[in-house]
Order: C-alpha cells, then sequence, then structure tokens
C-alpha cells in the first residue's frame, strides 16, 4: 500500500489532477468532477482536503464521503448523489445513502464553506464515520460504516478544486481572526452600567492587545456559524480572561430577574452576544428572567441556533434517523388503521447559575483544535449563556459526576436547574474558553 495519500487516476471527465495528484481541479462545467483518495480509511486516522478555489457564479458545493466498492474501475456518473450502491455522502446539511437522504440536518452546511475550509473524515473504532471541520469533530455523521472504504469527494458547483492536506490532522489555513480596533466603550452589560472593552485593550492600558480574546475568537470563526446569529461590533464579544475582567472590575456574582436571583459571571470564558428576534422583547426579558448557563459541545451549537432555544425535543444533532422522502423515494404513508406516533417527550434541559458547574467537562466535552494563527493544538469547550423564564425550572442538587466540587458559592441543593417547558429559555451569548 502507497504510504503518501493521493487522488487516484479513475475520476470524473472534468478533473485534472496536479501536485503529485494531491491537487484535484474541475476544468469545465459544474459536474463531473469526482475523486476518490487512493488508500481506504484507517480507523482514527483523520484524512482532509482543503478548499482552494470557489466559482460564485454556480450554486451548491463540494460533496463529501465513502464508498465501499473498489474504486479503481468504478464508472462515475455526473454528480456523487447519483451514486447509487454503497456510499454515503454529505452534501449541505444533510447526509445521503445510496441517492436517497437519511439526514437533514448534520454540522455545518458545505455548500456555505470558504475558501481554505479544510474538511476530513475518519472513522472511529466502532465504525462511525466523523466529520470534521478545520480540524474540529463534529460527531458521527454515519454509524457502522462497512469497511474497507474509500473517501470520495465531488467538485460540485462552486467548488473548482481541492487539495488533500492529511494527515496532518487539524492543518487548518482558516482566517485570522481581524481585529475590531481599539476601543473602550461604557455600555449596559448584564444590566449595569460598566466600562466595557469589547475588542483588544486600549493603547493606555498595561495590555496592547488580548491575546486570549483572538485566541477565542479564532476558535469561533472556525465553527463556520452564520453572522446573522452574532451581534455586530463593537459589540459582538467580551472576554472575561483575568487580565480583562480585572481591568473592568467586574464582581464575580450579580443578581437579575423578579423575584432577583443570584449567578455567577463567566470568569476565564469569552462571551459572543447573539442577536435576539425583537419580538420576544429582549430588553423586558433579560431583566426579569434569570440568568443561567448551559453546558454544551461544538456539534450541537448549530443546531441549538437554528432552533433558537434549548432542548425542545429536538432530535440530536448526532442523529441519522431517515426522513419521509417525497413520493416514490422509499418512504410509505402510514395506513389508515396505523396507530398515531407517540409523541416523544422532550429531554430536560440541564442548567445553572455556576458556569464552574455548567462547563464542567463532563457538561461541556472538550475539543482538540489547532490555532491556524500559532498553528499549536489547544483545547476549547463552549456553552451557552442564556435567559430562564421565573418559575420553568426546578432547582435541585447536581447530577453530573464531577472531577472537582461544585461552585461553593451556591447551595448544593440548588445548583442545578432543570426545565422541560418549550420558550423557557431564550438564548443570550455563546461562551467559549480556550486551553
Amino acid at each position: 500500500m502507497p504510504t503518501a495519500l493521493e487522488f487516484l487516476e479513475n475520476h470524473g471527465k472534468n478533473i485534472l489532477l496536479s501536485n503529485g495528484n494531491r491537487t484535484a481541479t474541475r476544468v469545465a462545467s459544474y459536474n463531473q468532477g469526482i475523486v476518490v483518495i487512493n488508500q481506504p480509511l484507517v480507523p482514527q486516522l483523520l484524512v482532509q482536503v482543503r478548499i482552494d478555489f470557489l466559482n460564485r457564479q454556480w450554486t451548491s458545493s463540494l460533496v463529501l464521503g465513502v464508498i465501499t466498492c473498489p474504486p479503481e474501475r468504478l464508472n462515475f456518473p455526473a454528480s456523487a448523489c447519483a451514486l447509487k450502491r454503497a456510499a454515503w455522502l454529505l452534501r449541505g446539511r444533510g447526509i445521503f445513502h445510496n441517492g436517497l437522504k437519511i439526514c437533514e440536518k448534520f454540522g455545518p452546511n458545505l455548500d456555505t464553506c470558504p475558501e481554505g475550509t479544510v474538511l476530513g473524515l475518519r472513522l472511529d473504532s466502532s465504525g462511525g464515520l466523523h466529520l470534521h471541520v478545520n480540524g474540529l469533530d463534529q460527531g458521527v455523521a454515519v454509524p457502522d460504516v462497512p469497511q474497507p472504504c474509500h473517501a470520495v469527494v465531488d467538485l460540485y458547483g462552486q467548488c473548482e478544486q481541492v487539495t488533500i492536506v492529511s494527515p496532518e490532522p487539524g492543518a487548518a489555513s482558516g482566517k485570522s481572526a481581524g481585529t475590531q480596533g481599539d476601543m473602550e466603550k461604557a455600555d449596559m452589560v448584564d444590566g449595569m452600567k460598566e466600562s466595557v472593552c469589547w475588542g483588544p485593550l486600549p493603547a493606555a492600558s498595561p495590555l496592547k492587545s488580548c491575546e486570549y480574546h483572538a485566541l477565542c475568537s479564532r476558535f469561533q470563526e472556525l465553527l463556520l456559524l452564520p453572522e446573522d446569529y452574532f451581534m455586530p461590533p463593537p459589540k459582538r464579544s467580551l472576554c472575561y480572561c483575568e487580565s480583562c475582567r480585572k481591568l473592568r472590575g467586574d464582581e464575580a456574582h450579580r443578581r437579575r430577574g423578579e423575584p432577583p436571583r443570584e449567578y455567577a459571571l463567566p470568569f476565564g470564558w469569552c462571551r459572543f452576544n447573539l442577536r435576539v428576534n425583537p419580538r420576544l422583547e429582549a430588553g423586558t426579558l433579560t431583566k426579569k428572567w434569570h440568568m443561567a448557563y448551559h453546558g454544551s459541545h461544538v456539534a450541537a451549537v448549530r443546531r441549538v441556533l437554528d432552533r433558537g432555544e434549548l432542548g425542545a425535543g429536538a432530535a440530536s444533532i448526532l442523529s441519522c434517523r431517515p426522513l419521509k422522502g417525497e413520493p416514490g423515494v422509499g418512504f410509505e404513508e402510514p395506513g389508515e388503521n396505523c396507530a398515531p406516533p407517540r409523541e416523544e417527550q422532550p429531554p430536560p434541559v440541564l442548567l445553572s447559575p455556576s458556569l464552574q458547574y455548567a462547563g464542567a467537562e463532563t457538561l461541556a466535552s472538550k475539543v482538540q483544535f489547532r490555532d491556524p494563527k500559532s498553528q499549536r493544538t489547544h483545547q476549547a469547550q463552549v456553552a451557552f449563556q442564556v435567559c430562564v423564564r421565573p418559575g420553568s425550572y426546578t432547582p435541585g442538587p447536581p447530577s453530573a459526576a464531577l472531577r472537582e466540587p461544585p461552585d461553593p458559592h451556591f447551595s448544593p441543593a440548588e445548583l442545578e436547574w432543570v426545565t422541560k417547558e418549550k420558550g423557557a429559555t431564550l438564548l443570550y451569548a455563546l461562551l467559549v474558553r480556550v486551553e
């Protein structure tokens, strides 16, 4: 077996290979651009390709996945989604098996990935196929993939050139976070007037820039979340690292809501403020509702933002249950005598007034990523800061197993809040912590 990863000579008719067969370019039209990597996927080996060039005159973009049939003599169709056997593909936000959509929303939208995005595939020890975006694991896209299998890339639509960058895990070339300008702004944060540094610290400060804020911003960019979800600068983000919070003189705890209830500030994290639907009268809610935190995972962030609230009984972003398709694609309507499906009970949403508890690794799992600027490897966590309707939750003791004692500032009997009510939470901010 060859040691170097490269594209096979058997490929779509509009493909030109170069760079030792590690770069594939579609030289005509918008299709006939399928390429296959020569080596079969090996468990735990991350195989990655970088998007080099996009042609905006077309719509849609590349398709990524695996095939389990021998690729050397395969006659490729015009597009990968026309493969009718032994193919599992990720297109847009959907997952397809042999041309049929089996999952409607998974991970980031591949059609919106910009140039420089690094996309990867990895088999875990149980045969689950993981998608990686800029080195970040988006979770299991397809469980129990038959082996051996080969990674396949379809240079479709806008995507006209890709290059293999494996086997260097996380070798992303994502763009660095842009500077927001030096400014110090007095504003209302959490209902209190304070001096807020929304970007790098002013030149008069002992720190001319906050490296931690910049690092968290670069990680947030790697998540490829739509900009419309976030507040525009200068109110986009706020750093709670030790230096920034001491410069502002932040107190560790505040009170919020009717009746008032205490919560901890997210010390050690960086906060990215979310836009709120103006119909929800956010200004009133953020004063009358309580404030809490919810530990999450990078694979679930996009689903939560799309839904606009936590919980609500939606399927996990990691699930791939079949969807009801269009007529004639293999899904039948239920018969007249079939019992109606049982309505699923929404899972409970766990919250806490303490990010020390909600941000514990058991509730906010860590992911590894490579900083595109320094090329150093870091670990990151994500969580949500939310407004919670008073009376919609039940306080109680912590249910998660913790490596360290919970926050001693709060009573253990009220450290964890549990709610099952739909509409009980309002997303306030995305929180990022990097180690």
